[in-house]
């Protein structure tokens, strides 16, 4: 999925601590074998290719990931985003980045959105379950699963292990941490958004994934104009800079999804919103100057 994978694992004997790690990054090449869109023979890149208007059949794994992105981007209405693949290459973040014409973006922004994609109802009591397929409505339509690929892993990987016999597990994925089993208090530092070797504050979570959205990793100058790798999906233009949003819950695949929605609504529509929901806490680091 283009970055790095730490795995850290206690249990009661060394060979089950060993099978325990082993069985989680066994998780994570699974669920990249599924999602990636780093590679051209993963499950996600064959959907992004199928025939417009043809359903293409999926596995029963990547129907429940792409409902659970759909479920977020409607929970967000629409900042999270994970529909804006030809958006993606416009910019080409995947490469060394390019500020699109507007014939460009406003063909990407045409290709983009998950409202063009088409996926079956969710079966209940009275009714079969239907035929795990999606179906494009638009040509250009690419899912691109960086917004919420590394919290599937993840959750993937803290299944695994503890039915592997795991006590406890820590994971790292690219900067989300997750921890699964009774691991205790655990001190995590959240870097200057302006500067990723430099830390701006700690926080201490019990058992919880935390995740970062900030453009301090890939921030780049093109054409003398910064650019950010963190998209606003209903302009089609970078997300305003203006620091760094951290969200801190149980659920990784919640936490990934999280942190760039409310990065992409800004700071003071991402701390309201995350006023609801119990069980998420949002910190904000926004740059004034030269502080935070």
């Amino acid at each position: 999925m283009g970055t790095l994978l730490d795995v850290a694992v206690t249990a009661a004997e060394q060979p089950t601590a060993l099978s325990a790690s082993e069985a989680a990054v066994q998780a994570v090449d699974a669920v990249e074998a599924r999602l990636s869109t780093w590679r051209d023979d993963s499950e996600l890149a064959q959907l992004n290719a199928a025939a417009v208007g043809r359903p293409f059949v999926l596995s029963h794994a990547l129907l429940e990931d792409l409902r659970a992105a759909r479920s977020w981007w409607l929970q967000t209405d629409g900042t999270f985003d994970p529909a804006i693949g030809a958006l993606v290459a416009a910019y080409d973040l995947r490469g060394s980045g390019r500020w699109p014409t507007a014939d460009a973006l406003a063909a990407a922004r045409q290709a983009s959105g998950l409202d063009g994609l088409s996926l079956p109802p969710q079966a209940s009591s009275t009714t079969p379950p239907p035929v795990p397929g999606a179906t494009r409505r638009r040509e250009g339509l690419r899912i691109d699963a960086g917004g919420f690929g590394k919290g599937i892993a993840l959750a993937a990987a803290g299944r695994a292990a503890l039915e592997a016999g795991a006590t406890t597990a820590r994971f790292d994925f690219g900067g989300q941490r997750f921890e699964v089993g009774p691991t205790g208090p655990n001190t995590i530092t959240i870097a200057d958004p302006r500067d990723r070797r430099r830390p701006a504050v700690s926080l201490v979570a019990h058992g919880r994934s935390v995740a970062t959205s900030a453009n301090s990793e890939r921030r780049r100058v093109v054409a003398g104009r910064a650019l950010g790798h963190l998209l606003d999906p209903r302009s089609g233009l970078p997300a305003t800079d203006f620091g760094a949003v951290t969200v801190v819950t149980d659920d990784p695949v919640a936490a990934d999804c999280l942190s760039t929605a409310l990065f992409v609504m800004g700071p003071e529509r991402a701390l309201t919103w995350a006023a609801g929901p119990p069980d998420i806490e949002v910190l904000v680091l926004e740059v004034h100057g030269d502080g935070l």
